[in-house]
């Protein structure tokens, strides 16, 4: 399993996989980060341009223990 795997490896999770957001399920704290594209339509310049803004603002240690849902000009933080 991703979660799993993600966790055992300590690396931070890039998916389209909206059930990653579900803190209730995939608790923050319990991986090195976890990111949610949900960029709409899904075009691979538009998810590619957002990844890279949102990648070039943050480092892999502010972002472990956090979820984000990545949008095409913003993103959320989910406590």
């Amino acid at each position: 399993m991703v979660a799993q795997r993600g966790k055992n490896e300590r690396r931070i999770i890039l998916t389209h996989d909206t059930d990653f957001a579900r803190t209730l399920i995939f608790s923050p704290e319990a991986f090195s980060g976890i990111v949610v594209i949900s960029v709409h339509p899904p075009r691979y310049e538009t998810i590619l341009t957002a990844v890279e803004q949102f990648l070039s603002s943050h480092t892999m240690k502010n972002m472990r223990g956090k979820t984000f849902v990545l949008h095409e000009h913003t993103f959320l933080e989910i406590q």
